[in-house]
């Protein structure tokens, strides 16, 4: 189970300042080289921007005039993972993972989702560089199969890649860098870089903090968010962050 409450502000190619607040939870169900995870989010939308990095699109209900604040819950994301190669502690051992996303338009109200389905295919790759040492690697391709809105750029790629330390066997911290090729229906990128900091309570608990900046049009200004992760065994496999 992952909760990560974010409070984002940004233009976003706009003379009017957007500001989110998303609150996601992760459900995360692992058996052996598989997980399933199911992420409900709630979103509060505020400015004229119809994307917003990490949530993505929304519609007219985030109130293009920027005059109000459109709360409720977004869209219901579904994602399957299968680890192709699975990392231990040796150093450079490799996992190697493929993820397929669902996107379903279930926000209410409306105005919160992007109204359509979407579909994502990701490859996942990472590696411990030394005993303290480890590195993250995603690359993905978003997919919207009937588009209710013309003209193109409707997909996209992805980029994310991060980089942690073990301070201590309790503490981590790390940089990360998320990209995007395009947003939708505009040919700009998105650039963005974060910080965050880890602290494991118990084996099972974990508590953090992130911050990001923007460097392009169509990025972030800024934002910052905690991360609360808690795992449950359960037959058959485990609830895991």
């Amino acid at each position: 189970m992952n909760m990560t409450p974010e409070y984002a502000s940004g233009h976003y190619g706009n003379p009017t300042r957007t500001v989110a607040i998303s609150a996601p939870l992760d459900l995360r169900l692992v058996t052996d080289r598989n997980s399933f995870t199911l992420r409900v989010p709630y979103l509060s939308v505020n400015g004229p921007s119809n994307f917003v990095p990490r949530i993505g699109e929304v519609g007219e209900g985030s109130d293009p005039r920027g005059s109000g604040t459109t709360r409720g819950l977004g869209d219901v994301r579904l994602t399957a993972t299968h680890a192709l190669l699975q990392a231990g502690d040796t150093i450079w051992e490799p996992y190697l993972g493929l993820a397929a996303q669902l996107r379903v338009p279930t926000a209410v109200p409306a105005g919160l989702g992007s109204g359509q389905v979407e579909t994502f295919l990701r490859a996942d790759f990472g590696a411990n560089i030394s005993e303290t040492l480890a590195f993250d690697i995603s690359i993905g391709r978003r997919f919207v199969p009937f588009p209710i809105r013309g003209g193109g750029g409707a997909d996209y790629w992805t980029f994310f890649g991060s980089l942690a330390l073990d301070v201590t066997d309790d503490w981590t911290i790390g940089v990360s860098m998320d990209a995007q090729n395009r947003v939708p229906e505009a040919n700009r990128p998105v650039l963005e870089a974060g910080l965050f900091v880890e602290y494991s309570l118990t084996p099972d608990l974990t508590l953090g903090a992130f911050a990001w900046r923007g460097f392009t049009t169509e990025s972030v200004d800024y934002s910052f968010g905690l991360r609360f992760s808690y795992r449950v065994p359960v037959r058959g496999g485990r609830l895991a962050p």
